[in-house]
């Protein structure tokens, strides 16, 4: 257009919007925030043209950038990548919901109803107490309830709670300020020991902080228990094949619900620690974990795992010429190797030690030493085989050494977790022998389990004949000498009319004992005052007791919340044996009482903890 004015002089400073398409797209969108990228797309044709160029990938590397956790290498204290309703297929969702834009819109949302969530002082926390405030629903009604039933309305569909897990995971809410310097005598080969201390009356800036990381934390763990209750029922609600419960068939149909409902529990177990972990403060601790792997499991990486294990075990009974149906002792003497040698790179970890630094098989060991200043990169990685990782294959050489716990670790609740079990390498026998049977299983034995009153075992079937009787090799991987060996002394003949103690027709009976080992720590980790001094406890009770921490109350409480939901899981998957004359209805029953007692501990206890009962002691 002409104006009266004279022509002003070009500018010899480049604009952004000189730059080529393709740098802009590459350099700049793909690095936006999708609520920035959409506010570039409005500002100017040029920039909307240069977008939708290539709109999908444009958008696709907003997102992931956005909100993908980054793809780290694997590692022994966390668990699988980011489980798959996480990797949502964006370009799916967004063709369903009618474009990029409403597709980052709808994620936006989430992420800003989380964060609402977080903060909002009105909600109760792990159990509604009755008679308190709740908080008014967003949506224009009372939202009643606490954050765990809040929580669950708002994101009621999976694609909804996936984006709330990951927006809480990732949130920097409750986080630390980073500290200015460490002071280096306080750290050990970079490490900072970590020491929690509960925020002063007056600093209410940290208290809130706090509050928002246990908030968190809170929101991760109730949504990721809905689709673990649901995954339980689903898994024990296959109904049996029309066979006789001596039959392989039909134990390998309880073997396989047991495995797949085992992977959902996996997914309630953290080995982290909430007041350490989720503060975000840069700061590396001994012993911490990435807040973004609270809760991660993800079940279908650890039937992955089994598989990859199970695929290994048969390549070696191929090697050594060994056809499980017509020689099940030799394949299970193979099979004995293979789950409790040692593995290959132990040795060259024990040479190593003196030479390198704190290095060892544990996993806090080698956290230690990967980040220490003499890590030179050496050390072999099947030393550790974080196998959960789908990275990580299984090893060729050697064995896998699943054992027991070392020292007092019994009655950690990672040893109750599968995942874990394939990643440390140690559990309780429940979770050994559940790992044995399904490599068994995948390598073409008949396993079974055996729920023994004093002690869970399993057993391979050698023999099945016509007549109804049975040989059945009875195996103990948790003794770590002669549990895998193949002994007569173990070897029994049945008939038709008989059973091993512990054999079981209703998978669901595993299931729940596997849930009680979690619930029973739960429980004796958050005791209420017994009125005496600690040195007058129980030995045990006082060892297994984190009462004296205040922030390990919290999450034991809300973890114990999740377990009462997966026992509500078993009870729904087992539904269709709640007749009389199905074997499950003894459990159904038992659990049905189980669960209210368990919800009346959980009440007390959670009112206790809000009523400042915790810590009544401080040495723990």
């Amino acid at each position: 257009r002409t104006t009266g004015r004279a022509p002003v002089a070009a500018s010899p400073m480049t604009s952004i919007l000189d730059l080529p398409e393709d740098v802009t797209r590459r350099y700049i969108f793909s690095r936006l925030a999708p609520s920035d990228l959409a506010r570039c797309e409005s500002t100017c044709a040029a920039w909307r043209s240069t977008v939708r160029a290539e709109e999908a990938s444009t958008w696709l590397a907003s997102l992931s950038f956005a909100y993908d956790p980054p793809e780290k290498p694997p590692h022994r204290l966390e668990h699988a990548p980011a489980p798959a309703p996480i990797r949502v297929a964006y370009a799916r969702r967004a063709q369903e919901l009618g474009g990029w834009r409403a597709l980052a819109a709808k994620r936006a949302r989430v992420e800003r109803l989380t964060s609402e969530l977080i903060r909002d002082p009105d909600v109760e926390d792990v159990m509604r107490l009755p008679g308190k405030k709740t908080s008014v629903s967003i949506f224009g009604g009372p939202d009643y309830g606490d954050v765990w039933t809040i929580a669950r309305r708002r994101f009621a569909d999976a694609e909804s709670r996936a984006w709330a897990i990951a927006a809480a995971r990732s949130s920097r809410l409750g986080s630390e300020l980073t500290p200015d310097s460490i002071d280096p005598k306080d750290t050990w080969h970079g490490y900072v020991d970590f020491k929690c201390e509960d925020p002063t009356p007056d600093d209410t800036a940290a208290r809130e902080r706090r509050r928002w990381r246990r908030r968190r934390y809170e929101i991760i763990a109730s949504l990721v228990a809905v689709d673990a209750k649901k995954g339980i029922a689903d898994a024990l609600g296959v109904h049996a094949p029309p066979v006789s419960s001596r039959s392989p068939a039909y134990q390998s149909y309880v073997v396989a619900s047991v495995e797949r409902a085992a992977t959902h529990i996996s997914a309630l177990v953290w080995d982290g620690w909430v007041e350490r972990d989720f503060r975000g403060d840069g700061v590396a601790y001994v012993g911490g974990v990435d807040a973004g792997s609270a809760h991660s499991v993800d079940p279908d990486a650890v039937v992955a795992a089994l598989d990859k294990l199970g695929a290994e075990f048969k390549r070696r009974l191929d090697v050594a010429g060994v056809d499980p149906d017509a020689s099940p002792l030799r394949a299970m003497e193979v099979l004995g190797e293979y789950f409790s040698e040692r593995m290959t790179g132990e040795e060259e970890l024990a040479r190593a030690r003196d030479e390198n630094g704190p290095v060892g098989v544990d996993a806090e060991s080698r956290y230690f030493f990967e980040r220490s200043v003499n890590f030179t990169g050496e050390v072999p990685e099947d030393a550790f085989a974080a196998l959960l990782d789908p990275r990580v294959p299984a090893p060729l050489t050697g064995g896998l050494r699943l054992h027991k716990p070392v020292g007092g670790e019994y009655y950690f609740m990672r040893n109750s977790s599968l995942a874990s079990v394939l990643n440390l390498h140690h559990g309780i026998p429940i979770t050994l022998c559940i790992a044995y049977c399904g490599i068994a299983r995948r390598g073409g034995l008949r396993p079974m389990f055996l729920n023994a009153g004093g002690h869970f075992l399993c057993a391979v079937m050698l023999r099945d004949a016509a007549d109804g009787s049975r040989t059945v090799q009875v195996v103990d991987p948790f003794n770590p000498f002669h549990g895998t060996e193949v002994s007569p002394r173990n070897r029994f003949e049945l008939d038709r009319r008989e059973m091993l103690e512990g054999e079981t027709d209703c998978p669901g009976d595993v299931v729940a004992r596997l849930l009680r080992n979690l619930t029973n720590i739960c429980v004796a980790r958050t005791p209420l005052p017994p009125g005496k001094p600690r040195d007058e406890l129980e030995t045990e009770t006082a060892a297994r007791s984190v009462a004296g921490n205040l922030g390990l109350v919290h999450q034991t409480l809300v973890t114990h919340r999740a377990l009462i939901d997966a026992m509500c899981g078993v009870c729904e998957g087992i539904g269709w044996m709640a007749s009389e004359e199905e074997p499950g209805f003894g459990l159904y029953v038992a659990l049905g009482h189980e669960i209210q007692q368990h919800r009346n501990i959980l009440a007390e206890r959670s009112e206790a903890f809000e009523a400042g009962v915790y810590p009544w002691w401080r040495d723990a």
